[in-house]
């Protein structure tokens, strides 16, 4: 067992237990001796005793405080915060005397005795930032300090008022009323809230986009991209672009259903636009770096970025410094469902649920002119005592437009902690019996062995795969097979717990594995879930496939590709994993006819919150199958997920 110590005087050697009278420390089995009950990664310890060396500290108090920012950072908070209070209880979890350690560490910090270490200033080089105000204290990496500030200075440099002579604002002042007309016709069939957005969109550098599912954030930027193109932007000034291949692609085919009801000439224009991750976008280099920065900026004058709660830090400060001047930025997103992967506080800084959406006279006029009907604005818009930056800013999209059934009720009330119409629902949704396909709505099954049911709700979908698998062998086709994998998901919280996705494949592929194909990992009709992005296949990390074999017996992996059919061998196999069921991470951004959640046996962990819950059941079109204990969901919807972030928000 690796062992390393936390005290500088030991953090040469190679091998040295924390000390057991200071930090707490569990039984590990598997390694066969003790550790640290929170994780902890070699390559923390390793900066950890470079950062202590460096800074030439003659005692260890900033160890146990570095470690719960490293723990921090894994949560996708970028900071730690530094009030008295939640230090002494982040602290709890790692050392012996947490309130005696935070007390420590703050004395010293104000004595400056960490001044080798520790910035108390952003012009100071030191490797870790000490911020603070009035609103709290928070201890940050550089890195990740420098990050969030360039991101906050940026949107408030994004948020300014267009210059006077804005050549998108002049040309829509020099057209006549019925010019006026036509060129914002694609929005003549949105509702009042979504034609806002749109005007707001034309009236500022910087819109802020904001719904839950079925709200119509996408029609919103299929009418704004036309709008555009009429206005006189040529396809390649406009860029969409979203933080996933399988979102970039949605982005794609909503662009092409739009294209479909125009006329060939719009169409055109339309399908020219292009879409794209935001890698791609920016040329994201391997080794670092993007070639579109603050110095060469994007080449556009209209760029839509769709799903930004999935965007960390890293990404949206290299995004907007490639947004050069005359670029108008549109940031499309849903702040109750999941946070990125990575760290950050985007959503929260993108959509604060404190700050109503205000708007200025100039605006108000503006939106006037160009819509003569009335749009949906709050009363009293231009009183809202809100911050000056955000004000024709923000844009939320509350009315659903799909039909309000169980499963959104319930999604609705789990996304507000309705706790009342949760516990309802969930009564009037117990079943015995897993429901037929042909039935809409919640049901909850909680059976002593979950499994079984979870087979036999899959079976369906086992024997359409194996079907079509065998038929394309034999000169079919698949399209069933694809209808059926877009049809029915089994989702669950975790990857390597027993009821796990990892777990269930596992198990699942042991069962429906034929006698013939024992040897090898693949077999014909084995769903496939992709890993990884392949652009130049037109594939993405998530797709759904399934196995097939060739006229030689040989396994080949197999992927939708629009109307065509994508074929790989070993080498896209070995990029490829079982998929009966995934995690909700992965399910992100996907619809299915019939989703099963497996919810989890442990009540403790972290995954378990209101968002990662109203991710999974908004996944799901007419069924929802609840399998496990429903203590599970009213939990869930009473925790969220909590990430720190600055204390200096664009907005402010």
């Amino acid at each position: 067992m690796r062992r390393l110590d936390l005290a500088p005087a030991h953090l040469d050697r190679r091998s040295f237990l924390p000390d057991p009278q200071r930090f707490h420390l569990h039984e590990d089995p598997d390694a066969g001796g003790l550790r640290l009950p929170v994780r902890v990664e070699l390559e923390d310890l390793l900066t950890l005793r470079d950062l202590l060396l460096l800074s030439g500290l003659p005692e260890a108090p900033p160890a146990a405080v570095l470690l719960m920012l490293f723990e921090a950072l894994r949560g996708g908070s970028p900071c730690l915060d530094l009030d008295r209070h939640s230090l002494t209880a982040s602290l709890a979890v790692l050392v012996r005397e947490p309130r005696a350690a935070a007390a420590d560490f703050l004395d010293a910090l104000a004595a400056e005795r960490y001044a080798t270490l520790i910035a108390r200033s952003p012009a100071a080089d030191r490797p870790l930032v000490y911020q603070a105000n009035s609103e709290g204290a928070r201890l940050w990496f550089q890195r990740h300090y420098l990050l969030d500030r360039e991101v906050q200075t940026r949107l408030r440099v994004l948020a300014k008022d267009l210059p006077e002579h804005d050549p998108l604002l002049a040309t829509l002042a020099s057209l006549s009323p019925q010019g006026l007309s036509d060129a914002l016709a694609p929005a003549s069939s949105l509702d009042r809230s979504q034609a806002l957005a749109i005007a707001m969109a034309l009236h500022s550098e910087l819109t802020l986009l904001s719904g839950g599912p079925g709200t119509g954030k996408t029609t919103v930027i299929g009418a704004l991209v036309e709008t555009m193109l009429g206005l006189g932007l040529v396809p390649s000034e406009v860029a969409l672009a979203a933080p996933t291949g399988r979102a970039a692609r949605r982005l794609a085919e909503a662009l092409e259903q739009r294209a479909h009801r125009l006329d060939p000439v719009r169409a055109a224009l339309v399908r020219a636009v292009p879409t794209s991750t935001l890698h791609a976008l920016l040329h994201y280099h391997p080794r670092g770096g993007y070639l579109h920065n603050r110095y060469h900026p994007l080449p556009i004058r209209l760029l839509v970025v769709d799903e930004v709660s999935m965007v960390d830090l890293p990404l949206m400060a290299a995004l907007l410094e490639a947004v050069g001047p005359g670029c108008r930025l549109v940031l499309v997103g849903d702040p109750e469902q999941l946070p990125s992967v990575g760290e950050g506080t985007i959503a929260a800084d993108l959509f604060p649920a404190s700050l109503a959406p205000s708007f200025g006279e100039a605006f108000l006029r503006f939106a006037g002119r160009v819509f003569p009907c009335p749009l949906e604005l709050p009363e009293n818009p231009s009183a809202n005592a809100t911050p000056q930056n955000s004000r024709d800013r923000f844009v939320r999209l509350n009315r659903s437009h799909r039909s309000i059934g169980a499963v959104q009720e319930l999604a609705e009330a789990v996304r507000s902690g309705d706790q009342a119409t949760i516990l309802a629902r969930l009564h009037s949704a117990r079943s015995e019996a897993l429901p037929g396909d042909d039935e809409a709505g919640v049901f909850l099954v909680n059976p002593p062995q979950p499994l079984p049911l979870l087979h036999d709700w899959l079976l369906p979908l086992h024997h359409s795969l194996t079907s079509a698998a065998l038929a394309w062998t034999a000169g079919g086709d698949l399209a069933s097979a694809f209808e059926a994998l877009a049809g029915r998901r089994v989702l669950t919280l975790h990857r390597t717990t027993d009821l796990g996705c990892d777990t269930l494949n596992l198990r699942l592929s042991q069962a429906w594995r034929p006698p013939e194909w024992r040897s090898g990992r693949w077999w014909p009709g084995l769903p496939l879930l992709l890993t990884v992005n392949l652009p130049e296949h037109g594939l993405a990390n998530g797709d759904l496939g399934l196995v097939v074999a060739d006229e030689h017996g040989s396994p080949l992996a197999a992927f939708a590709r629009g109307p065509e059919l994508h074929l790989g061998g070993e080498v896209l196999l070995e990029r490829c994993v079982p998929a009966y069921a995934a995690t909700v991470h992965k399910s992100q951004g996907s619809e299915h006819e019939r989703v099963l959640l497996v919810l989890p046996r442990d009540h403790g962990s972290a995954l378990l919150c209101r968002e990662v819950l109203f991710t999974a059941l908004t996944r799901a079109k007419r069924q929802l199958v609840l399998l496990g204990d429903p203590t599970a969901v009213a939990l869930a919807s009473a925790r969220s997920l909590h990430r720190l972030g600055g204390l200096e928000p664009w907005y402010g």
